[in-house]
């Protein structure tokens, strides 16, 4: 959302979406979309792009209705890492993130009450 703000700002016509509206919206959901534009977590040797997850069905579904998919990233996130498959990296992030807000705001999943409550604890024993 910041990015599409400052584009905005900037004089850029365009159009921020949650993941959920992006298949509608790319296949001709009437709003005209002419470029889709995504972030990058990494940009690695061979060319492959490391992104959050979604990317790939954003760009898949724009490549279906042969719309180009624009990738900007710094060039701080250039990377000599070759990857060959999409499964052997996985994003990592704070867990307590995936916590429903509600759980969160009571204390409870890292250390509360629940089935997952001591999940922290489960390697910590070894």
């Amino acid at each position: 959302a910041e990015q599409a703000r400052a584009l905005a700002a900037a004089g850029v016509e365009c159009t921020y979406l949650p993941l959920a509206g992006v298949a509608r919206a790319v296949a001709g959901g009437g709003l005209g979309v002419t470029k889709v534009l995504v972030g990058a977590t990494a940009v690695l040797y061979n060319g492959a792009v490391l992104s959050h997850a979604g990317t790939a069905m954003v760009a898949a579904l724009a490549k279906r209705q042969q719309i180009p998919v624009i990738v900007a990233a710094e060039s701080y996130k250039l990377s000599s890492r070759v990857q060959l498959d999409s499964i052997t990296h996985n994003e990592l992030g704070d867990p307590d993130e995936l916590r429903p807000p509600a759980a969160a705001a009571e204390g409870r999943g890292a250390s509360g009450s629940g089935a997952h409550h001591a999940w922290r604890a489960v390697g910590a024993a070894a």
